[in-house]
């Protein structure tokens, strides 16, 4: 594809009314590290094509991975951009928790490489992103040795550490039982509480502060009453002294292994650092691919072109919204294609009819593929990059600027048409709207004219009647409107071009109990014009919706007759081909009777010359033979030329069961056994019992897809399948589809009614595209989801028609 230098523009105001904020914010939601909601808070649409494109392919592979592959592994990675600054000084101690934050992200940057590495061939873009990861095993290594999961230097760190700790243990023990034992020789009005306590790090007795002269020793504390002196006694002063020098040579020995860890983490910081970028540039790709699966969305093509065509779009943040609530089938879907021969569409129809929701999927969908972001929408969903995203989109009336709704709405469009260009992506919503009626009209018609003429694509809504009648007599600018449901007078949400929609603004206002006196006084106050004009679309749409309704059938009709078609053309086919095996190896076998009547013959004859037989006997004996011969050996070419000739390359090394052609007969065959020094092989055609003996220079290499396809051949026919079952785990959903399409054809024509397809749990993707299919498919009768003993939801067993 040709690299395009077009640098695209946004205009922030476009992106705040289309509320693509909302949208980075969902997507944000499903990151997994602080960083990555950072950056897709932020994120922007790319402002060159190829970075787009590039940027949907990374979440393309990445939704592939969620939907048929195992899970890949989680990007929770530790916030660690404060510890490198702290790195480059010397000897610097990081502390416990970093460095353990540090051996976690080591952890993920290795699962994430390994996982993307074996399956490099499914996704070379992330094995690509991820082969750049150093996760340094040898320090994960030591500081996993060296920390425990509950963030404590561990005993074994080093060998100095185990040894004071166990001298510790030691000393610390008797301590308590030299400050116990003083503590029972005291009567129990000199102790407040026989109990045993540390204060400032040194095992202390709670005296009575009237007692304190009756324990000789060193006072370390008071209580909050002053009632209570926490002393050492004397006897455990040295202990207690041991004591904590062992204890400031454990920290002592803890602090040097830290420090000797933080220079390990310091001597690969660069690495570190990268590593950090790459996780959380597949953290963000993660979101993105998350949220995609989630609406079940669909990676766009980007056209270079000014050319659209949203598939079944349907808009993200309502999409969102059902998803979450177990709706989605609620939101209506859009359908909309601008090619070359289109610049503006003028969109008319109800009110709260979907017009605006209408504009913002349009302009949502376009900015979301352009930031790398999966869009909801059908396969087949094309956007352009357009050279300017403006929108002017809803009521900003501002109270503070002292601005109308109608002046706020102006200053929109006076900043589009100073800066929109030719393939500028332009949204416009109730043009002409918020002012007299008629100035509106006038100053929508010369916006869109501009607009029109410069080349900007653009999307307008409007309820002003000329520009519907603009629309359909200047070229390259074409209505639309959204469709009514006349029978229960509400608006469908339904897009469709080519046709200008009403406003039903009587019929809404029926519907929301307007007195019938004030809609007939309202009627005959808008004029017969209108009232003409009105009957008229009314009239267009009835007939615009029968017309698809005759098509949408007509369609089914020629889909349905093309499959019976297909189905008999393969049966002709294989019914042909069968019919040709079956007579070559009638031949074959006739051919080999032939052969034995002859050796009969002959040996008959040899007796009746020796029983002294006439020669007139003897030629009428032998001429019979030959005539059947002659028969079988002239159908043999005739049916050998109805076959077209091959070229087939001859036999190099001759031995028993090789498989061979035997370009007489036009037949695949077995060699049972050499003769005559390699001159001769006695061969066997197809399933036929009989053999026969011919030149080897009439044998060659089978033709190897004509024997593969023999093969499919008789699988199909046969009464006898190897099996009921399929496993198609781990495919995507295209590969899946053509193995279960040869497997429902065996089943169908080996007359078997159930079928067992097994399609692993997962996310349940490849399940419902598979339930969808079987929906459709004309072998089906019905389907199931596989009882407990059978794979659960793992597994779906379809009943075949009879």
């Amino acid at each position: 594809m040709k690299k395009s230098c077009r640098t695209i523009s946004y205009n922030d105001h476009a992106l705040h009314v289309l509320e693509f904020d909302r949208v980075r914010k969902i997507v944000a939601s499903l990151s997994q590290s602080e960083e990555g909601r950072n950056r897709l808070s932020e994120t922007l649409p790319c402002r060159d094509i190829d970075s787009a494109r590039e940027l949907l392919s990374e979440v393309t592979e990445y939704m592939d991975a969620l939907r048929f592959d195992d899970p890949p592994p989680s990007a929770d990675i530790n916030e660690i951009r404060n510890i490198f600054p702290l790195l480059r000084i010397e000897g610097y101690n990081l502390g416990i928790e970093a460095v353990a934050n540090v051996a976690v992200n080591l952890e993920i940057a290795l699962a994430v490489k390994r996982y993307f590495q074996e399956r490099e061939d499914k996704y070379p873009r992330a094995g690509n992103i991820t082969g750049e990861l150093e996760p340094h095993e040898d320090i994960v290594h030591e500081i996993r040795k060296a920390i425990t999961p509950q963030l404590e230097i561990a005993d074994d760190a080093t060998p100095e550490l185990r040894s004071i700790r166990r001298k510790l243990v030691r000393a610390r023990g008797l301590l308590r039982n030299i400050v116990e034992k003083t503590l029972n020789n005291l009567p129990d009005d000199v102790v407040s509480e026989r109990l045993v306590t540390i204060r400032n790090g040194r095992f202390v007795i709670p005296v009575r502060d009237s007692m304190k002269r009756k324990v000789p020793g060193s006072v370390q504390d008071r209580s909050q009453t002053g009632k209570t002196l926490f002393i050492e006694p004397l006897e455990s002063i040295e202990a207690n002294n041991q004591v904590r020098e062992l204890e400031l040579a454990e920290q002592i020995e803890t602090e040097r292994i830290l420090i000797r860890l933080s220079e390990r983490i310091a001597s690969v910081a660069s690495d570190i650092k990268h590593n950090q970028g790459v996780l959380v540039r597949m953290d963000v790709i993660a979101a993105k691919a998350r949220f995609g699966v989630t609406v079940d969305g669909i990676v766009p093509a980007i056209n270079d072109v000014p050319e659209l065509s949203i598939m079944k779009g349907r808009h993200p943040l309502l999409e969102w919204k059902f998803r979450k609530t177990g709706g989605a089938s609620d939101v209506v879907p859009l359908d909309l294609t601008i090619d070359s021969s289109t610049v503006t569409v003028v969109i008319t129809g109800p009110n709260a009819g979907g017009k605006t929701v209408a504009l913002k999927t349009v302009g949502l969908i376009t900015v979301m593929a352009l930031s790398g972001i999966p869009v909801p929408a059908g396969p087949d969903t094309e956007v352009f990059a357009p050279t300017g995203v403006f929108a002017d989109i809803g009521d900003e009336q501002s109270v503070e600027n002292d601005m109308s709704t109608f002046s706020s709405h102006m200053k929109n469009i006076v900043t589009i048409l100073n800066e929109a260009g030719p393939g500028a992506l332009v949204l416009l919503d109730e043009l002409g709207g918020s002012t007299n009626p008629a100035d509106g009209e006038a100053i929508a018609l010369a916006v869109l004219k501009k607009l029109t003429g410069i080349g900007a694509i653009t999307l307008a809504t409007t309820h002003h009647e000329g520009l519907k009648v603009f629309a359909y007599e200047t070229d390259k600018v074409i209505n639309a409107s959204m469709e009514f449901d006349k029978v229960h007078l509400r608006p469908a949400f339904v897009l469709r071009t080519g046709i200008p929609g009403s406003s039903y603004a009587v019929e809404i206002a029926a519907r929301m109990g307007i007195p019938g006196d004030v809609l007939r006084d309202a009627e005959s106050l808008a004029g017969g014009d209108r009232k003409s004009l009105e009957g008229l679309i009314a009239e267009m749409e009835a007939h615009v919706l029968k017309a698809d309704e005759e098509r949408k059938l007509a369609e089914s009709e020629r889909l349905n007759m093309e499959k019976i078609k297909e189905d008999y053309e393969n049966r002709l086919k294989i019914f042909k081909e069968k019919k040709q095996e079956l007579m070559s190896e009638a031949i074959a076998e006739s051919q080999a009777i032939i052969k034995d009547t002859n050796r009969s013959i002959e040996s008959a004859i040899k007796g009746i010359k020796e029983k002294n037989a006439s020669h007139k006997s003897i030629v009428e004996a032998k001429l019979i033979v030959r005539e059947q011969s002659d028969t079988i050996q002239k159908a043999a070419k005739k049916l050998s030329k109805k076959k077209k000739k091959r070229k087939h390359k001859p036999i190099t090394e001759l031995y028993k069961g090789l498989a061979v052609r035997v370009e007489s007969l036009d037949a695949d065959a077995v060699v049972e056994d050499v003769l005559d020094s390699g001159k001769k092989a006695r061969i066997r055609v197809g399933t036929s019992k009989a053999s026969l003996v011919l030149n080897t220079h009439d044998l060659s290499q089978p033709d190897k897809q004509e024997k593969i396809k023999q093969k499919v051949m008789v699988n199909v026919h046969s009464s006898e399948v190897e099996s009921q079952e399929i496993d198609l785990r781990g495919m995507i959903f295209d590969d899946a589809r053509a193995e279960l399409d040869i497997f429902l054809d065996r089943l169908h024509m080996a007359g078997i009614e159930t079928a067992h397809i097994i399609h692993g749990k997962g996310s349940g993707a490849l399940r419902s595209k598979i339930s969808g299919y079987l929906d459709k498919h004309p072998y089906i009768e019905s389907q199931r989801i596989g009882n407990w003993n059978e794979g659960s939801t793992g597994v779906t067993v379809a009943i075949l028609k009879k």
